[in-house]
């Protein structure tokens, strides 16, 4: 592969992504042959393959080294996903790393620099957004480069179990440390949900608006508070309520 970069850059692409299926590999062996090269060219750097020592050596030419780090940012931006979870642990001594529970439970651990530690300390058991490049070892997943961190703070929905959405519906999103929960909240529409886990947090999230529908098909417009009518109003944004009327068949309060 370095004769290749040598010989031809434009090959060396192709042949980087034959010889490495996961991207997380042609990060880390790009990021490799990055670290060799003398910084500021003050040396002349040379590698080889050997049992007890290189052989064939060959000089990495610096007129290259531009070339390897455009295409470390372009296999970054390619590869980079998010993953969403609350911090639950932070490693604060070499090699740095944090934590995440995800949403789908899972834990990944996310590697960072020194520089980054106050701002990591204050998203403690908070929800927070990680992007970056994922790699499996062994039994866990991890985010060796972190392009991008930030505090979760809202998450969309469009489907919430049974019932289909007009459009997705936005909720708080926080951490109760104390009860270990995750809590997703929508206050203008009287919507809340909490759980363990983000899957029963979306089932908590379906009881709490089907005994909003439920209690909004029971009584007639003129028997519902004016707070009530001004939630029903928001709420019809988003679902349409008659939809459900033959489901819950419920008795009209009122009638």
């Amino acid at each position: 592969l370095v004769q290749v970069l040598i010989d031809d850059p434009e090959k060396f692409k192709t042949e980087l992504e034959k010889e490495f299926a996961d991207p997380s590999y042609i990060l880390r062996f790009l990021q490799g042959l990055d670290n060799i090269w003398s910084k500021r060219n003050r040396f002349v750097v040379k590698t080889g393959l050997g049992y007890k020592e290189p052989e064939k050596l060959v000089e990495l030419p610096p007129a290259r080294q531009k070339y390897i780090k455009e295409l470390i940012e372009e296999y970054i931006e390619k590869s980079s996903t998010e993953v969403k979870g609350v911090i639950i642990r932070i490693k604060g001594d070499e090699p740095r790393y944090f934590t995440i529970r995800t949403l789908e439970g899972e834990n990944v651990k996310c590697h960072y620099p020194p520089e980054w530690e106050r701002d990591i300390m204050s998203l403690f058991k908070s929800p927070v957004v990680v992007r970056g490049v994922i790699s499996k070892k062994a039994r866990t997943k991890e985010i060796e480069t972190i392009t991008d961190l930030k505090k979760l703070n809202v998450q969309l929905i469009d489907k919430i179990g049974k019932f289909s959405l007009r459009e997705p519906v936005p909720f708080r999103v926080s951490y109760d440390e104390k009860e270990d929960l995750l809590c997703l909240e929508n206050d203008e529409l009287a919507i809340y949900g909490y759980g363990s886990t983000y899957s029963e947090v979306l089932s908590d999230l379906e009881d709490s608006l089907e005994s909003l529908i439920v209690g909004f098909l029971a009584f007639p417009d003129e028997k519902l508070s004016e707070k009530s009518l001004e939630i029903k109003e928001k709420l019809s944004r988003y679902v349409d309520i008659e939809k459900y009327r033959k489901m819950f068949n419920p008795r009209v309060i009122g009638d």
